[in-house]
């Protein structure tokens, strides 16, 4: 249990927060958590989540994450695999969201009063010389007060990744991301198609601070859409080299 405080953006907040575990026995543990926050963001913010977004259109912006709460469950086998799944909540009378601007072709912040409820389930298995496997599964119901879904937010989202490590000092991972269809208005009338991205990334490590990376996005060329108004890349191919110190 504690008290947190910020203070940013001409703006003062205050809230209490607190949270518990209990391990029933040795594989199985509950989680809860009540922890409102405040958000300070600056336009770079936005500009890192939407390329497209009018950089020139905002100051900083403040908004509140109020009852915020989570309950989850996690279980442990061993070594071989984890599960954790639960709920998360929240509310926020001053929601920042992408909306049409303007300026064409960009994209203004636009705000709502809005809930959110997000069912979540997270797997990890360890396949010991199979390699490793994780995925996470989310159902999110996030509504104005009028009941429309905001816009941008998937109701399913999907995300899978496998890996493998060869003898040879090479790491293969195929990727999988999926997004159900998501509105591009707060009145729900404009929809973009769901989302669904497989791509193969390879590591080769020749010294432990030097690989070769390889990456295929968009492995089916699929038309698809994050923003309104813009396909995204298709079928790309990326090759770097990671250097570290």
């Amino acid at each position: 249990v504690g008290w947190t405080y910020s203070n940013g953006a001409g703006k003062t907040y205050n809230a209490l927060y607190g949270s518990v575990a209990i391990k029933l026995d040795k594989d199985i543990t509950l989680f809860g958590e009540f922890a409102p926050t405040a958000e300070f963001m600056s336009p770079g913010n936005f500009v890192l989540r939407n390329n497209y977004f009018n950089v020139d259109s905002i100051g900083s912006v403040y908004w509140e994450r109020s009852n915020a709460l989570t309950a989850s469950v996690k279980y442990e086998f061993d070594k071989y695999f984890q599960i954790d799944g639960g709920i998360k909540y929240f509310s926020s009378e001053k929601y920042p969201y992408f909306g049409p601007s303007t300026d064409s072709g960009k994209f203004d912040l636009h705000y709502a009063d809005m809930k959110s409820i997000t069912p979540y389930v997270n797997f990890l298995f360890y396949l010991g010389p199979y390699g490793e496997l994780y995925s996470t599964i989310e159902l999110s119901d996030s509504r104005d007060v009028e009941g429309n879904q905001i816009p941008y937010l998937p109701v399913l989202k999907l995300n899978a990744a496998y890996s493998y490590k060869f003898a040879n000092g090479l790491t293969s991972i195929v990727k999988l991301d999926y997004q159900s269809k998501r509105y591009a208005d707060i009145e729900n009338k404009i929809s973009i198609g769901d989302y669904f991205d497989l791509g193969l990334s390879f590591i080769y490590s020749f010294q432990p601070n030097l690989d070769l990376t390889l990456d295929i996005n968009n492995l089916f060329n699929q038309k698809y859409y994050n923003w309104y108004g813009y396909r995204e890349i298709p079928l790309n191919i990326l090759i770097g080299v990671n250097y570290r110190l």
